[in-house]
């Protein structure tokens, strides 16, 4: 393990530029992590760390897991508490973070809906991003799709605010919204656009069992032409005279209905 005193070491340079640039995260192939349960979790899923980067105070956190992580990683370097400032995302660092190698987004599109898909279309905040995540997986849901023009998987801000949720829950990135309801309908998955309209029904109305809802954008939703490609509208009922609910809340209750119907079909067959 190389001790390092300088936060111009080269990897330590790496990781700030991986924090801070997602095009240098899609070109390099590499993202950056912090915090004991991301990096755990990471590891478990069989993930590539280059480097571990640890204080001692984060080889005492880790515990009895920092030997089997240094031994999986390219490299373990330890790092004094001012030197680790210099990377820390969060408030409060745990002294433990991680440069990986590879994605945390999947290719393709998901098989299957057997317990329901979240997918979101040219969302731009990262904070509502890594929600959904966190809800999706709290809700045990097959995989959430996003358009590339997202933020991406392993964006800081997307981490935290999923709570981990990003390296555990399947995650898929479309580049087309409208071939990939395409593609899913094909596949026999419903798919449903959360869209006001005139042939908009309420959430209930409709059966979720194996489907996908489609979020659009927090401030102009989703476009005509891909709420006009999925299976049908659906909508939230709320109370008249209120705005309507942010991307994330909404995310969430819809993660709930595709739960439920997931869970009514699983009861059905018993």
């Amino acid at each position: 393990m190389v001790k390092i005193t300088s936060k111009d070491n080269t990897v330590l340079k790496e990781y700030r530029k991986l924090c801070g640039s997602r095009k240098h995260r899609r070109q390099s192939g590499k993202f950056a992590l912090e915090g004991v349960r991301l990096i755990c979790d990471y590891a478990k899923s069989g993930g590539n760390i280059e480097a571990l980067m640890v204080t001692e105070k984060g080889i005492e956190r880790l515990g009895e897991s920092f030997e089997a992580l240094s031994a999986a990683a390219g490299k373990t370097l330890l790092l004094d508490d001012a030197v680790a400032l210099t990377v820390a995302e969060t408030e409060s660092p745990q002294g433990v973070f991680a440069l990986c190698r590879g994605s945390l987004e999947l290719p393709g599109l998901p098989q299957n809906a057997d317990n329901g898909i979240i997918m979101l279309c040219s969302l731009q905040d990262p904070g509502n991003v890594g929600t959904i995540l966190r809800s999706a997986e709290a809700f045990g849901l097959s995989a959430v799709v996003m358009t590339s023009d997202c933020p991406d998987a392993a964006s800081p801000k997307v981490l935290r605010a999923s709570m981990g949720a990003a390296v555990r829950i399947p995650i898929y990135v479309a580049a087309d919204a409208i071939e990939a309801i395409t593609e899913l309908k094909q596949g026999g998955i419903s798919v449903y656009a959360a869209a006001l309209g005139e042939r908009s029904v309420p959430v209930h109305q409709v059966s979720l069992e194996k489907s996908a809802v489609v979020i659009g954008n927090e401030g102009s939703g989703l476009p005509d032409a891909v709420a006009d490609s999925c299976t049908g509208r659906v909508i939230l009922p709320i109370s008249e005279g209120s705005e309507s609910l942010n991307a994330a809340m909404a995310a969430t209750v819809f993660a709930w209905e595709l739960k439920k119907a997931a869970d009514g079909q699983k009861g059905a067959g018993r």
